[in-house]
């Protein structure tokens, strides 16, 4: 019977995000369908809501997600990472240039992000042998190569809430998948380019004038405030607000037009979605029931933890919707009588991001492919056997 209702459920998430339904409102639907396959009674569905609407911690899950995105907003708005890129232009070979410029820019999460760094890896590849889909393939992946730990991601913070764990775990856990990422960028790299000699123009001292390391601030701000296991929605509270003052201030600018400009409705919603899934999952009695008819399956529980994040991924581009649909679901599977088992968490992300990574509906992917004149189908083999790395590198971690 229970197969039958996690059949019934994934259909039906399948068929609304393939329909383009907003993912959000997909979440809130799945939770009333939930509600409908166990009978719930209308007062305890309100319930479910209103425990939701007051839950602790996706109150302060949906505050640090607003101070991330406001950081965002204000790092694109007045390119505080042009200085730096300057003088990476002028200090370093372009060999070396072609992955910074992404991955500098992939250290803040922005729709379609990817597209901002574009330009400078375009710059910086003239005069080089590379083909369109090597410019595509190598913006593209460097820019995503923090999303397995890093703290300003929301897939990140997503997934620190629904276990209950801490971002120095994820760090410890799945950090290794960035290592992986940007080996396997730098080896094709080097393969591709490896005729090219490195040139300097510039000494450091020539270039870097005082106002060079204000855009890490905030980094280092959120880093020193993990270590010391600062609440994660006050720690970026104190990295987004003053900074983004003194930014908007120096940049006569108005700080309250950038604040308002930073919050996202539809995000805010998405927080609490995916918090009234898990809710409705868990009071349901299903994730627990789906959990026990899993763990009589034997193996079958490895397949499903890399199916189920791997095609959400895949149908939606999104790490939001890997992580707030299928980790509810996948709880039983990855949370014992022990803990975490942390193996297991980053199989599922990272199969849930190799899905996102290789997805059509990723804006990025999208937006670089058509900014480079690029042709999709000769990127995706590289980038296939990048998340098989990715993914390989999981599995031997999982079980070693």
């Amino acid at each position: 019977m229970i197969l039958i209702h996690i059949i019934l459920l994934l259909a039906f998430l399948t068929l609304l995000l393939v329909s383009k339904f907003p993912l959000h409102f997909t979440l809130i639907f799945a939770s009333l369908l939930i509600a409908l396959e166990v009978l719930m009674n209308p007062l305890k569905i309100l319930s479910v809501f209103y425990k939701t609407l007051l839950d602790k911690d996706m109150i302060m899950l949906a505050f640090a997600i607003y101070f991330i995105l406001l950081l965002g907003k204000v790092f694109e708005k007045f390119r505080l990472f042009s200085p730096i890129f300057s003088y990476l232009r002028h200090t370093i070979g372009p060999k070396r240039l072609i992955p910074i410029f992404p991955a500098l820019i992939g250290m803040l999460p922005m729709l379609g992000g990817a597209i901002f760094s574009a330009p400078f890896v375009s710059e910086a590849s003239e005069g080089l042998k590379l083909k369109p889909e090597d410019k595509v393939f190598f913006n593209y992946w460097f820019r995503h190569i923090w999303e397995y730990f890093f703290p300003l991601y929301s897939g990140v913070v997503m997934t620190v809430a629904i276990f209950k764990i801490s971002m120095t775990d994820m760090f410890i856990h799945q950090g290794y998948l960035t290592l992986v990422a940007i080996l396997f960028g730098a080896i094709y790299l080097n393969i591709k380019l490896k005729d090219h000699k490195i040139k300097s123009e510039k000494s450091f001292d020539s270039y870097v004038d005082s106002g060079f390391f204000i855009p890490f601030i905030p980094f280092i701000i959120i880093i020193i405030g993990i270590v010391l296991k600062l609440n994660y929605a006050f720690l970026t509270f104190i990295a987004a607000i003053p900074f983004s003052y003194y930014i908007c201030k120096n940049n006569d600018h108005s700080f309250l037009n950038i604040f308002k400009q930073a919050f996202s409705a539809k995000m805010m919603l998405m927080v609490f979605a995916v918090f009234l899934f898990k809710n409705m999952l868990n009071d349901s009695g299903i994730v627990y029931s789906f959990g026990d008819y899993i763990s009589k399956a034997g193996g079958g529980e490895y397949a499903i933890l890399f199916i189920l994040p791997f095609l959400i991924g895949l149908l939606t581009g999104v790490s939001n919707a890997f992580v707030g649909i299928t980790f509810p679901l996948l709880y039983p599977l990855i949370y014992h009588s022990s803990g975490v088992d942390f193996g297991r968490l980053a199989f599922a992300y990272t199969a849930g991001f190799s899905g996102v990574l290789l997805s059509p509906l990723h804006f990025c992917l999208v937006l670089t492919n058509e900014y480079f004149n690029a042709k999709l189908s000769k990127v995706y083999p590289i980038l296939f056997l990048g998340c098989l790395v990715l993914i390989g590198g999981s599995l031997w971690a999982m079980f070693l």
